[in-house]
Formats: structure tokens, C-alpha cells, sequence
């Protein structure tokens, strides 16, 4: 299990992180499969050491430039409300939880949720200190990896899969910018929970292609 830290809680240290580990390791053809912001790891770790050790890369549900006030671009939502988030939400412990539930039951799970599963999942998310959760959100959402998404885009076989609440804004987005990237959408943001055997599938289709 990773220490818990107070500093270094964003994604260029992230991105140096997993390089100190491949290196550490000595490992080449990689694939790399990130979730939500840890596809902003992996393009973190593109941006800082380039693609030389990597077969595939792999992205789930988030775009590479989460902020951005083009109605056309893909992103976590409007400027003002990623800001009334930062300043009125997250600074409070309620109000982050409360943020974490909604998400939860709106966005990440398409079924409805018994009370216990809500509550693990909360709990998973609780286990991330308060300021470390705030930290690594103002991160994410400041964040732009267009460069390195371009750059996997053109030099590595690469998938993005994109939940069901928003291939219309998320598709056009990667065809258009990212057209060497596939594209696929199913379930809601926590799909690999939700469809671990169907998200298993694609992915393994997706691998054996590549041979």
C-alpha cells in the first residue's frame, strides 16, 4: 500500500513516480491502463519521459484537458461549476462526502446501489485524507495533457473508453484530436466495476489485435 503524504499529491509526481518504479523494475512493452485522473498519471509520465517503454496505452473516462471554457471540448464540466466545487464543496468534510455520493449514485454506477455498496465505495474514497483529496482534485482539474494524448495517440495503439452519459461531447472530441486513439463507450464511469467480464472482453480484444 502506498504512503499517505502531504506533499507531492499531483500528477507531475505521479507521473515521476511511475517511471522511478518501471526503472526500478526494468520493465519494457508495456501497457499502461489508467482510470479517471490516473489517465492523467499516465499521460503525466508520457509528457516527462516519452513513450520508449510502452507497447499500449489504455484510458478510462476522462479527458486529457479536463478544464477548458471550448463548448466543443470534452471536459469535467463548466468553469463555474468546477469552481463552485473547489471553493463552496470540497473544502468541507460534508460536503465532500456528499459530493462523493452523488457522483457515485449518478455518475459512476448506472444500477441502483444497496446501502452497503454505497457505503464501501464511500469508505474506499475516505481512506484518502481530506486535503490530500482536495490537492489531488485542483490537480486533475488543472491539468492538460493534450500534448502527451497526442502523443500516444500517434505512436502507440491506444483505447479510450468512455461512459455512456456523454459519448456525444467525448467521442467527437477524441476522433477529432486523437483519431489514432479507439474509442469505445459503455456503462458509466466505474464501468470496470460495474462490467468487469464485458470491460475484460474489450480489453482483451483490443490486446490481441495488436499482435
Amino acid at each position: 500500500m502506498s504512503s499517505k503524504v502531504s506533499h507531492g499529491n499531483e500528477t507531475l509526481t505521479h507521473g515521476r513516480d511511475l517511471n522511478a518504479l518501471i526503472e526500478a523494475l526494468d520493465l519494457h512493452d508495456l501497457t499502461l491502463v489508467g482510470w479517471s485522473t490516473g489517465n492523467l498519471d499516465l499521460w503525466s509520465y508520457v509528457s516527462q519521459f516519452g513513450v520508449g517503454r510502452l507497447k499500449a496505452a489504455v484510458t478510462i473516462d476522462m479527458s486529457p484537458v479536463p478544464l477548458s471554457a471550448d463548448p466543443d471540448w470534452w471536459v469535467e464540466g463548466s468553469i463555474e461549476e468546477l469552481c463552485m466545487l473547489m471553493s463552496q464543496v470540497l473544502p468541507s468534510l460534508e460536503g465532500t462526502r456528499a459530493f462523493w455520493s452523488d457522483y457515485a449514485a449518478g455518475v459512476m454506477i448506472q444500477r441502483e446501489m444497496h446501502p452497503g455498496e454505497m457505503e464501501y465505495i464511500l469508505d474506499m474514497s475516505a481512506r484518502t485524507p481530506h486535503n490530500t483529496c482536495v490537492a489531488l482534485f485542483a490537480s486533475a482539474v488543472l491539468s492538460d495533457y493534450y500534448a502527451a494524448a497526442k502523443e500516444v495517440s500517434e505512436k502507440l495503439p491506444s483505447l479510450m473508453f468512455i461512459a455512456e452519459h456523454w459519448p456525444e461531447v467525448a467521442e467527437p472530441f477524441m476522433h477529432k484530436h486523437f483519431p489514432g486513439t479507439k474509442t469505445h463507450v459503455m456503462g458509466g464511469h466505474l464501468m470496470v466495476y460495474e462490467y468487469p467480464d464485458q470491460w475484460n472482453r474489450v480489453l482483451e480484444d483490443f490486446l490481441s489485435g495488436m499482435s
